[in-house]
């Protein structure tokens, strides 16, 4: 709407400023062409167009320079006002029409007010402008061209008529002068023809006739030569002779005797200007012989003379006839114009008297008849001009729309960002090359690239950074791929790779350097970004009937590359295709499932360490699909996760356990909480809590009897978020647990902080727990670590007794696992707890005996191991026997092992790596190998790194070997008793290395 406005202000300056111009123009060259001969002035007189070309100059250099635009319409206002006012309170002469000076004016004036406004208004985005600029200048061209054209065709029409009415008037005039002398002159030949003298009564009597028949005739009179009067008649009786009313007596005496000489009759030169008009002389020469050197003088009007020979043509008076400096006539009651007449002179009427007929064209008082019909011109200008506003702005609109249907045509298939193909573009790309490649039996690749990091730098840096960085990267793109292949923006960090003609062999070697192209540094705003990406392809024929298949299938093969770590690539096979229809049928199957309440809860209990009884139990969801049957949480949540169905999945989840506990608890089983998992997106929410205690309230449930688990992840997006979450549960009374704990990635020091009652050990450690060191040096450094910051341990997954004992031995607080119980719906979990009296499930539960003598026998031979058995039962040690040292670690878990004897060789671990573990794991133990191999390097080793205490070789000596291990017993008993505190190490005697 905004630019809509700012252009229809831009045209309302052009087109004025164009008008103003083209006016001013059209007033300059009218009036040179056209001034000395018309009517009036053509448009406008030459200073009002001056001051019009100033405007318009202003008013174009205002909408070319948007700084000065407001500062140049404030200009134009104020030169029309000084110039309109200074006519109006000066009486400065505007000239011309005065309907082209109001046009004109209200033109400039429109203008300008435009462009104050222009200057005012928002900015706009600026668009081609041609055609409504072509389209104003050619309005105004045309329109000022044919309204000047009107008016030259009217002026030349008018100064045509009126030199033709000159010429006629001035015929009239010259046969009505001509008349006169003509009478005088016949007067003087009929005289002349008499031979004898006249008398006074005949001559005063044709004085008399002539007097009668020529109304403009005052006096007639017969002179000599010499200006004697010889007869006079006048019908005003005027009482002085003819002579002295001649002022300039040489001049007439002169022309007197002229005509007297030539015997011509003629009009004088020389006029007399009276109260009632120029009056003249006519004079006839009389040959007569009694009257020889006799004159006929008649004095005219020449004024009324005129008036009487024009009279009955109104349109003659607007003539002005001079000779010399003599006016002889001038019409009257008429404004004549100071306009150079049309006609300068005529011939003169008789024996060299010159006469000036000047004729004028008319106009009427300035402020009257402004819309009259000689307004017509005007009016079709202003007409004209405004049809040329309208047709520009039609042009500018449909230029505007132009321009938006380009821009719209150009963003349905073009990313904004970027400038590269979107996923329209994308589409049709598909369908062409695919159409290209059937038609010539060759192939092409369809790569997806992803962008690895992008959301973290959004996060973090801001979306300006990211939009740089896809900038980046879609120019290294573009610069990188092969010619035969083009590149498009499919998703926010997912871009499109197309290959035209290839083979699947070069699409690596095309993939691999795009990928190092893209991992390259990015410098945006002084920072260096490093980002990873990672690409999935498939090759096709052509032969699909959807193209953009193509697309999902390189996209699958790009996430399964991304599962292989940064940097990877991976083509596409059958086998993913399958694997995504079977995500997208069980996630439908989930949605399907959560909305017919068909999920199930199952719980597992959780076994104190001390004594034995059921402290909590975990619910644990499970799903039996009608056709797939039983589906691990570890398949389905994920997609739950993903979809963001675990919000109502939890929801429920929450509800259920609560509403079961609230029937425990009727029932009459003993008060201990339900645990709950969490998913990270769940607890992000802001309604967190709430939902826990709408959760609570809807069962009447004590929110010590829930228990909250979480995992280390919730950490990483907003640490003081999550803790502020916990401490509110912990002030409603909610336990709350790590799960899965030391698998996180989130720091240690933050967990001094977190309100947090267990930590859960994950199943990962307690898998090899026994024989695993690292597994075992973990396990025991998190409970060291939760127990020095008051923290309760669990132990999940616990499934045997070696696990157990291990787990124990190291200071668990609780656990977890099928040695304890199996997962079971809520009827099975009371019967079982029925059973048992709410005690481990486990008939094992509790511990071996303890012996203070206890050996362990290792080797892989039943017969030495048997001959083994025999020889030390007899001195009373409790003898475990063994085949395999996973066994034995097994024996050293649930036992407190004081002395143990390996053989050398076995399959899959030799003695010294099987003592290597031990000592690690048991230090304390007494530790002697049998071989009848004699390796002596790897026996050195161990002796040294202390990972064995004798050393002995097949066959043994049975004495010699009882006795080593009874003083292993003792020295094992002096190093565990009380005097060894505070004493300086002294072995038994007898004992030595």
């Amino acid at each position: 709407m905004l630019t809509i406005r700012k252009e229809g202000l831009r045209l309302l300056v052009l087109v004025p400023s164009l008008a103003v111009i083209a006016l001013s123009l059209a007033g300059l060259i009218g009036t040179q062409r056209l001034g000395g001969s018309g009517k009036d002035a053509v448009f406008l007189s030459p200073t009002f167009s001056l001051a019009l070309l100033l405007c318009g100059t202003m008013l174009l250099i205002g909408r070319y320079r948007s700084s000065m635009t407001a500062g140049m319409g404030m200009a134009v206002l104020a030169v029309m006002l000084c110039v309109l006012g200074a006519a109006w309170w000066g009486g400065l002469a505007l000239g011309g029409r005065p309907a082209a000076v109001l046009v004109a004016s209200v033109t400039a004036v429109s203008g300008g007010v435009a462009a104050v406004c222009l200057g005012r208004s928002p900015p706009s985005i600026r668009i081609l402008e041609r055609g409504s600029t072509l389209a104003a200048v050619a309005g105004v061209v045309l329109a000022v061209s044919v309204s000047y054209g009107i008016i030259e065709r009217e002026t030349i029409r008018a100064n045509q008529y009126a030199q033709a009415k000159a010429e006629q008037a001035s015929e009239r005039i010259t046969d009505a002068m001509q008349h006169f002398v003509a009478s005088i002159r016949r007067m003087g030949e009929r005289w002349s023809t008499i031979d004898h003298e006249l008398s006074g009564i005949y001559l005063e009597g044709e004085l008399e006739s002539y007097l009668r028949d020529f109304s403009s005739m005052g006096k007639i009179s017969v002179l000599d030569t010499g200006g004697d009067v010889f007869l006079s008649r006048q019908s005003l009786k005027y009482p002085r002779d003819w002579k002295s009313d001649s002022p300039e007596i040489n001049d007439v005496l002169a022309w007197l005797s002229h005509v007297a000489t030539t015997g011509e009759a003629r009009l004088s030169s020389f006029f007399r200007e009276k109260p009632d008009g120029m009056w003249g002389f006519i004079a006839a020469a009389v040959r007569n012989p009694a009257m020889d050197g006799k004159v006929i003088v008649a004095q005219i009007n020449i004024t009324r003379a005129i008036e009487a020979a024009l009279a009955g043509d109104e349109d003659v008076a607007d003539f002005r006839i001079t000779s010399d400096n003599h006016v002889l006539y001038e019409s009257e009651n008429r404004y004549v114009s100071k306009i150079p007449p049309i006609l300068q002179q005529m011939p003169g009427l008789h024996h060299g008297s010159v006469w000036k007929m000047s004729y004028y064209l008319t106009v009427p008082e300035y402020g009257h008849g402004v819309l009259g019909l000689d307004a017509f011109p005007e009016i079709y200008l202003a007409a004209f001009l405004l049809f040329t506003l309208a047709v520009a702005v039609s042009f500018r609109f449909a230029g505007i729309a132009q321009h938006r249907s380009r821009e719209l045509r150009i963003s349905a298939i073009t990313d904004g960002l970027t400038g590269l193909p979107n996923r329209c573009r994308l589409e049709q790309l598909l369908r062409d090359v695919a159409e290209y490649t059937r038609r010539h039996g060759t192939k092409f690749a369809v790569v997806s690239l992803s962008i690895n990091g992008l959301r973290l730098v959004n996060e973090s840096l801001g979306h300006t950074v990211g939009d740089a960085v896809l900038k980046e990267v879609s120019r290294r793109l573009q610069r990188d791929i092969p010619r035969n292949a083009s590149v498009a923006r499919f998703g926010d960090d997912n871009f499109i790779v197309l290959l035209y003609d290839t083979k699947e062999a070069d699409v690596a070697a095309c993939v691999e350097p795009l990928i190092a192209s893209l991992a390259r540094p990015y410098s945006v705003q002084g920072q260096n970004l490093r980002l990873t990406a990672n690409a999935g392809y498939v090759v096709s024929s052509g032969d699909v009937y959807d193209p953009m298949q193509l697309v999902m299938e390189a996209d699958i093969a790009m996430l399964d590359a991304r599962q292989g770590g940064q940097f990877a690539w991976q083509a596409h096979t059958e086998d993913m295709n399958a694997l995504v229809r079977e995500r997208l049928a069980l996630l439908n199957a989930l949605q399907s499932a959560i909305e017919s309440n068909s999920l199930e809860l199952y719980y597992q209990p959780i076994i104190s360490g001390h004594t034995g009884r059921v402290v909590a139990v975990e619910a644990l969801l499970r799903w039996r699909h009608p056709e797939l049957g039983p589906i691990a949480p570890l398949r389905f949540l994920p997609l739950a996760e993903e979809a963001g169905l675990i919000i109502p999945l939890t929801d429920w989840v929450l509800k259920t356990a609560c509403r079961d506990n609230s029937r425990l608890r009727r029932k009459g089983f003993p008060d201990f909480p339900v645990a709950v998992n969490i998913s990270p997106r769940y607890f992000s929410r802001d309604d967190f809590v709430a939902r826990i205690e709408s959760a609570l309230e809807a069962v009447s449930l004590a929110p010590k009897f829930l228990e909250i688990e979480i995992t280390e992840s919730v950490l990483l997006k907003n640490e003081g978020d999550a803790i502020t979450k916990l401490r509110d549960l912990r002030g409603l009374g909610i336990g709350t647990a790590i799960d899965d704990f030391g698998t996180g990635y989130s720091s240690l020091s933050y967990l001094k902080n977190l309100p947090v009652d267990k930590v859960k050990l994950d199943g990962s450690f307690i898998t090899d727990i026994v024989a695993d060191v690292p597994s075992a040096a973990i396990t025991r450094g998190i409970i060291s670590m939760a127990h020095h910051l008051d923290l309760r341990v669990v132990a999940e997954q616990v499934e045997t007794e070696a696990q157990y004992a291990f787990l124990k031995r190291s200071l668990c607080d609780e656990f977890q696992g099928h040695l304890f119980g199996r997962p079971a719906t809520l009827d099975g979990l009371m019967a079982q707890l029925a059973e048992n009296r709410c005690r481990a499930l486990h008939p094992d539960f509790t511990d071996h005996s303890r012996s203070d003598r206890t050996l362990l026998l290792v080797d892989d031979e039943k017969n030495v191991l048997n001959a083994l058995v025999r020889l030390f039962r007899k001195d009373g040690y409790r003898v475990y026997a063994v085949t395999d040292p996973h066994q034995a670690f097994d024996v050293l878990a649930q036992n407190e092992v004081q002395v143990i004897v390996s053989d050398q060789r076995m399959p899959g671990m030799t003695g010294t790596e099987f003592f290597s573990k031990v000592k690690d794991l048991y230090p304390d133990t007494f530790r002697i190998v049998l071989s009848g191999y004699t390796d002596l390097k790897s026996v050195t080793e161990a002796v040294n790194h202390g990972f064995i205490y004798k050393f002995f070789i097949k066959p043994w000596d049975d004495a010699e070997l009882r006795v080593k291990v009874a003083r292993a017993f003792e020295r094992y008993a002096w190093e565990k008793s009380e005097c060894m505190r505070g004493m300086e190490f002294a072995p038994p005697e007898g004992d030595s290395n």
